[in-house]
């Protein structure tokens, strides 16, 4: 799934809003540009499109950004909460308290994962606790970065 950063019309001169969610079922290249098939709708992009070169590029997503679905959001939980409790840390060390922070974050958004309430996103305030705790390259701080993320882009 995608949803459209941008407005923009196809070749066919079909109006494409911002903001709209859209399944993809099939890309294809053509000589003459793609075709996009979605769940609802087709788009046809070809050089004569106004723009063209920055809609196919879509650098840094600003055509097209990828909307996640709440199974890969789940799994990506499940991982995050698995680097936590492998997290081996004495009852006296003082990043206890950091990780007990991020755990309790981690935990609200498996609540909000698993209901079905239009209850808003959890924020992540603990981004730069797990940064500090793991180290700023380490996955497991990406991982929780990208985990809140993609649940304030799910639909």
């Amino acid at each position: 799934m995608v949803r459209l950063g941008r407005e923009f019309s196809d070749a066919r001169g079909s109006a494409a809003t911002a903001g709209l969610v859209l399944r993809l079922l099939t890309a294809e290249q053509h000589e003459d540009g793609y075709t996009l098939c979605f769940y609802d709708r087709t788009l046809r992009l070809d050089p004569s499109l106004s723009g063209y070169d920055d809609v196919v590029e879509n650098r840094k997503n600003r055509w097209f950004q990828p909307v996640p679905r709440k199974d890969c959001l789940g799994d990506l939980w499940e991982l995050v909460d698995r680097r936590l409790t492998q997290a081996d840390l004495d009852e006296d060390d003082p990043d206890t308290e950091l990780l007990d922070e991020i755990v309790y974050e981690v935990g609200e958004c498996e609540d909000w994962l698993s209901s079905e309430s239009s209850a808003p996103a959890p924020v992540c305030a603990s981004a730069p606790l797990a940064a500090k705790l793991f180290g700023r390259d380490s996955d497991t701080a990406a991982w929780i970065r990208l985990l809140f993320a993609g649940v304030v882009a799910k639909i």
